[in-house]
Parts: C-alpha cells; sequence; structure tokens
C-alpha cells in the first residue's frame, strides 16, 4: 500500500508499542478534553510515526463519544495500528486514507464503514493532519455516525423505486386503453379520453422528475472537470433533436473548466424547457447567455415569457421543497437547484424589462494556469 513516499506498515521496523502515557496530544491534554466534551461527534488521534522508509500510525487519543461509539478505550487499544484492531485488509484500508491525509498535507473526507466491537458504523470521517517542522505528526480525526442515513436512504430508494415501477405500468396502461377509446369513439367521449392522456402523460412526466432528483440528491456521482463548450454542446444537442416552437440562441462557450456534477446540462436543459412550456406566446424567444471573471463562471438563461412565479423561485434560489400545488414544474427547478448545488453553485432569478425572466447560474472556475484534478 505504498505511496511511492513512504512504504507499507511494517511489523519489523516499528519499535515497541509505547504506553498512552508516552503520547503527546496537540494541545494540553486538560484543555483539549474540556474543548471536545461537548463534541457529539466522534474524536480520535493517530500518531504519525516514521522508520526509514516506513510510515505507520498509532492510536493515540479519543474522546468519550468515539469510545462509547466503538468501544475502544485509550488503555486497552492506544499504541495499536489500525489493522492490529481492525483486521489486515480493513485495516490496511484505513491507513490508506490516513497515508492520503499525510500526502496531502490537508484536510481529506471521506465516508467508510467498519467494523468494531460495538457492531457494524458507517461514518462521514474528516482528517486534519497536525504538522510541527514541516511534517505531520498527528492526524485528528472526527467522525460522524451516518448508519441510520445511509439505512434510511436505501430504504427510501427501494420504496421509490417499486412505487415509479408500479405507478409507469398502471399508467401504461391506463393511456393505451384511453388512446383506443379516443380513435374508437365520438365527441364528447373522445374529449374525455384526451383529458385522460393528458393528465395521464403529465403524471408520467413527474414520476420521471421525482426519479431524477432522488438520483441526484442520493446517488449523484461526484463533481468531476468538464469544459464549458462541452456543457453547452449537450445542451444544443438536446433541443436539436426536439420539436419545439422556440428561438433559442446559444452562446459561444469561453474556454474555462469547471468542477461540476455530469449531469449540469440537465439543469440548463430544464430551465430552457420551463420557460418553453409556461410561455404565453406562440413564439417564445430564449437566449443562454456565459460571462466569466477571475473565478465565476455565469450562464444565464434569459426569455420573454410571463416571469417566474414566487413559489418557483423560492424553489431555485433556497432550494424549499416543491409543495403539493407546485406539481411536476416544482420538481423540474427542485432538480435544477440539487443539480447547481452539487456543483458547488448558486442560483438567482430576477425579472426582465420589459417581460421575461433571467435565471442565472453562477459557478466556480478553475483558474487558466491551475491543473486540472484527476478524477
Amino acid at each position: 500500500m505504498g505511496d511511492g513516499s513512504f512504504g507499507g506498515e511494517d511489523d519489523s521496523s516499528s519499535p515497541e508499542p509505547p504506553t498512552a502515557d508516552d503520547y503527546r496530544v496537540p494541545v494540553d491534554e486538560p484543555e483539549l478534553e474540556a474543548i471536545l466534551a461537548t463534541i457529539d461527534d466522534a474524536v480520535f488521534i493517530f500518531s504519525v510515526e516514521r522508520a526509514d522508509d516506513d510510515i505507520s500510525f498509532r492510536f493515540q487519543w479519543n474522546n468519550t463519544a468515539h469510545e462509547s461509539l466503538t468501544g475502544m478505550s485509550i488503555d486497552e487499544f492506544g499504541g495499536l495500528r489500525p489493522r492490529e484492531f481492525l483486521g489486515d485488509e480493513v485495516g490496511t484500508e484505513v491507513a490508506a486514507n490516513y497515508r492520503a491525509c499525510v500526502k496531502q498535507r490537508d484536510t481529506i473526507e471521506y465516508e467508510e464503514t467498519l467494523r468494531h466491537e460495538t457492531g457494524q458504523i458507517t461514518w462521514h470521517t474528516k482528517l486534519t493532519p497536525v504538522i510541527e517542522d514541516d511534517r505531520v505528526v498527528q492526524i485528528i480525526g472526527i467522525a460522524r455516525d451516518i448508519s441510520d442515513r445511509v439505512a434510511r436512504t436505501k430504504h427510501l430508494q427501494v420504496v421509490d423505486r417499486v412505487l415509479r415501477h408500479n405507478l409507469r405500468n398502471t399508467l401504461n396502461l391506463i393511456l393505451g386503453q384511453a388512446r383506443d377509446i379516443e380513435a374508437e369513439t365520438e365527441p364528447p367521449t373522445t374529449d374525455r379520453a384526451s383529458g385522460i392522456i393528458d393528465s395521464s402523460n403529465d403524471l408520467l412526466e413527474t414520476s420521471t422528475k421525482a426519479r431524477m432528483v432522488t438520483e441526484v440528491i442520493t446517488d449523484t456521482p461526484p463533481a468531476t472537470p468538464m469544459q464549458v463548450d462541452s456543457l453547452v454542446e449537450q445542451v444544443v444537442s438536446v433541443f436539436a433533436e426536439m420539436d419545439h416552437p422556440a428561438d433559442i440562441a446559444f452562446p459561444v462557450a469561453p474556454s474555462k473548466t469547471i468542477v461540476a456534477s455530469p449531469r449540469l446540462s440537465e439543469a440548463i436543459v430544464e430551465l430552457v424547457r420551463n420557460a418553453i412550456v409556461h410561455h404565453d406566446r406562440p413564439s417564445p424567444s430564449i437566449e443562454i447567455a456565459t460571462s466569466v471573471d477571475d473565478e465565476i463562471l455565469e450562464i444565464q438563461v434569459i426569455d420573454d415569457g410571463p416571469g417566474i412565479p414566487e413559489m418557483e423561485r423560492a424553489i431555485l434560489e433556497d432550494g424549499q421543497p416543491p409543495s403539493e400545488l407546485s406539481h411536476g414544474t416544482g420538481l423540474g427547478v427542485w432538480l435544477v437547484y440539487w443539480l447547481v448545488t452539487k456543483s458547488g453553485g448558486s442560483i438567482t432569478a430576477a425579472d426582465r424589462e420589459p417581460r421575461g425572466s433571467v435565471v442565472t447560474l453562477q459557478l466556480p472556475h478553475l483558474p487558466d494556469d491551475r491543473e486540472v484534478p484527476s478524477k
């Protein structure tokens, strides 16, 4: 598990495990305990020890919350390395995260599932290096037990998947029969059948948007580097294949890189589609504009429609959950909010003179001289 700078945790090159009294903590122990006494999250400290080209990590200190959740007391586990109390496979993975923190010399965050004496726990863990004389000498970890949240999310995903499957199957059956009635009857029966078809299609669209929101919130891929011109091309391709009455002007995209959700284009598509669907004129005029400064890329969706209702503005700007009155439109703009939020950005919505609206997405971009991070 070496990273090029350090070797593995070789038992033969490591000294005998010292006792807890041999360790020191970053600040005076009574002061540290007073600071951490009010923290509900589990806090732990590992020392960073070097011998020749090897590096190892030894359990040094934990707060009451960590001891209670894991069953690990410093008297019993002090001085042990991760694999000595987690086993070789899991202990090596844990040490690899510690090694990454040492190598990056910066705070890192991740999720992990570990089995302790008290049972299996899923943690959201944050590691911060303690640096003295230009060397990382300790790692301070803060971990939050997210086991209930993870289990709840999995349960919701199962229920959501079953409901959507049953809903879609039933609606497709209703649609098929309604189309047969529409084709085989005369007014006013055909008009009623058309109403059933329209309502069923609306419900199917709402179900699709609900699925997309669920995926983005619970299971979206991590943000990745993305060229802005590629993002714009994705949006252009969607509307090139769509039959719509709008006149859409697309920008010449700047040569910039953002680190964003790989699904960010769906947010722009949803904003443009909303501007078309809710327009009150037969030929909507819509423009997608971009601008950039030293740190921020702005993408604007500009239309000449009737404006955006206050309810939808609250969803777009603040992430306020849609009410039962907002139907599929509310879910669509909520999807926009979450995609932009997952991309590290923000949204504002404003009126446009003499009519229309402007929705602005602000997204941080990478400096021109900065290396694109690896995926």
